[in-house]
């Protein structure tokens, strides 16, 4: 039976607080190092199709490059939208 201004529970309640206030930090410092990244690989991305060699075998190298920084791309969009999605879940206190 829980009692209402039960010690115990405020206590948990601001232990959780205090761990979501870590995650959020964590979370926040995560995402900016992802934007960072995708801003840089779009800037790379951009220049990389500017530049187009006209040896075939270059142009084959840089279209695997540009694949594959495009898949780690798609990557890193995607962990900053479950990032984004578990902000917004802590600020709306559903988390």
């Amino acid at each position: 039976m829980q009692v209402r201004g039960d010690p115990e529970m405020a206590k948990a309640k601001k232990y959780a607080k205090k761990k979501l206030a870590v995650f959020k930090k964590l979370l926040t410092a995560r995402r900016e190092e992802l934007m960072k990244q995708v801003t840089g690989q779009d800037d790379d991305i951009g220049e990389l199709r500017d530049d187009q060699p006209a040896d075939p075998l270059d142009m084959a190298g840089n279209s695997s490059t540009l694949e594959l920084m495009t898949t780690l791309g798609n990557h890193e969009r995607t962990e900053l939208a479950e990032i984004d999605h578990a902000l917004g879940k802590i600020e709306a206190g559903t988390f």
